[in-house]
C-alpha cells in the first residue's frame, strides 16, 4: 500500500469528510474489491473468509489512510490465509440470519393477528441487529490475529463503541435496503460498490476505536 501525504491530516477530519475523500480516492479500487467479495461468495458458505478478508482491507485503508495498492491480489490472499479461521463465524452468521431473517419476515407478516407477534418480530429484529453490530468487530478482528475469543472481544468492543456502532449498522442496513427495494434498477450499483461501500462506512466504526496497525 502508498502512504498519502502527512499534509493531509486525515484524523484531523470530520468522520463525514474523510469517508467522503476515502471513497473518492478509493472509487475504483472498492469497485475491485466489491467483484471480488462476489465471486468468492458464490457459494455463500464462504461468506466468513470474504467477510473478514473485505472487512480487513477497508479497515486498514481507514485506518492508516493509505491506498489499497492490488486490491484483488491482496484480498484474495487474505481469502486463503483465514479461509478456515473465518468458515465458522461465516456459517453461524449466516444461521442467524436464516433463522432470525425468516422469523421477521414471517411475524412480521403476522402482527395484525396480535401482539404477540409483533414481540416476536421485535425479538427477531433485535437478534440481527446485535449481530450486526458484533460481527462489525469479529470479522476484521479473524484477519488480524490468531486468538480464540474474539467472539467475546468483539461483543465487548460493540458494547465499548456502541454509540458509533449502532450508526454505522443502520448505515450499512439502509444502503442494502436501498439497493433491494430498487432492483433491478440498483444492480449496477451493486456489482460495483454494493457490499463494499456499506463495509467501508462499517470500517470507520472498528478502525476509528482500535489502535493503528
Amino acid at each position: 500500500m502508498k502512504k498519502k501525504s502527512a499534509a493531509q491530516e486525515p484524523r484531523q477530519q470530520s468522520v463525514p469528510l474523510r469517508f467522503l475523500s476515502l471513497t473518492v480516492d478509493n472509487l475504483w479500487n472498492l469497485t475491485k474489491l466489491n467483484m471480488a467479495f462476489l465471486i468468492s461468495c458464490i457459494p455463500l458458505v464462504t461468506i466468513g473468509p470474504a467477510l473478514a478478508s473485505l472487512s480487513h482491507l477497508t479497515v486498514q485503508l481507514v485506518q492508516d489512510n493509505e491506498e489499497i495498492s492490488a486490491p484483488v491480489r491482496s484480498y484474495f490472499s487474505c481469502f486463503r490465509q483465514i479461509f478456515f479461521r473465518a468458515l465458522p463465524a461465516g456459517l453461524l452468521t449466516l444461521l442467524i440470519h436464516l433463522v432470525f431473517g425468516g422469523g421477521l419476515l414471517v411475524y412480521g407478516s403476522m402482527m395484525h393477528a396480535g401482539t404477540q407477534y409483533l414481540l416476536l418480530c421485535s425479538c427477531s429484529l433485535l437478534v440481527l441487529l446485535l449481530t450486526w453490530g458484533i460481527s462489525l468487530h469479529l470479522y476484521p478482528m479473524l484477519a488480524l490475529t490468531d486468538e480464540r475469543n474474539l467472539l467475546e472481544q468483539a461483543s465487548i468492543r460493540a458494547l465499548q463503541h456502541m454509540r458509533r456502532t449502532v450508526i454505522a449498522v443502520l448505515i450499512m442496513i439502509a444502503l442494502l435496503l436501498a439497493q433491494l427495494l430498487t432492483f433491478p434498477v440498483s444492480l449496477p450499483l451493486t456489482l460495483c460498490l454494493g457490499i463494499a461501500l456499506p463495509a467501508f462506512v462499517g470500517s470507520f466504526a472498528y478502525a476509528d476505536s482500535a489502535p493503528a496497525a
